[in-house]
């Protein structure tokens, strides 16, 4: 099983199944031994976010492992700054790398300029699915995790995991300027 918070209509193999997990995760109480998320989580509001970790926790079975992938804010912010401090200053006003830096992150959305009212109220809700709506770095995450009981949580490279055949599911991509962090039910 998979669980996307995503509109299924894309051509998706038919063992995924798609469910709206701000509703809750459709499994019995400690019956699931491995959750992988993967650039899920930044797109719930945070008490969104805080709701389904706590649904993930209850599915889970003692020792079962969550395993969760975010664009890491802190490697955005690190990689602002550094450009800030090294630039000549006619480049930063000419450039503007603040606007670059918070279009990155994906949490603003350009205002439609859609007059059908109807047409704009659909682009509205379908697009808000594809903005950040909150964002972590590893202390965030970890902080998370530990706030809905989680243990032994370990920060993970590319392949590098507790999941048996990691690399079946695992796209390296989707890594790059990324947190990955591990955790278990204990």
């Amino acid at each position: 099983f998979a669980i996307f918070y995503a509109i299924p209509n894309t051509p998706w193999p038919k063992n995924i199944y798609f469910y709206d997990i701000r509703k809750g995760l459709p499994f019995p109480d400690n019956s699931t031994e491995i959750i992988y998320s993967s650039h899920l989580l930044e797109h719930l509001y945070k008490q969104e976010a805080l709701f389904f970790m706590k649904e993930c926790y209850r599915v889970l079975v003692y020792g079962g492992v969550i395993r969760i992938i975010v664009p890491d804010l802190a490697k955005y912010a690190e990689q602002y700054i550094k450009r800030i401090r090294e630039e000549n200053k006619e480049i930063l006003i000419k450039e503007t790398p603040s606007e670059r830096f918070l279009e990155g992150l994906n949490i603003f959305e350009e205002r439609l300029k859609i007059k059908n009212l109807f047409l704009k109220f659909y682009k509205n809700l379908k697009s808000d699915k594809n903005i950040h709506k909150w964002m972590y770095d590893e202390y965030s995450l970890t902080a998370l995790l530990r706030e809905n009981g989680f243990g032994n949580i370990r920060s993970k490279r590319c392949y590098e995991s507790l999941i048996k055949d990691i690399e079946k599911l695992e796209d390296h991509t989707r890594l790059g300027n990324a947190v990955c962090l591990e955790a278990q039910k204990l």
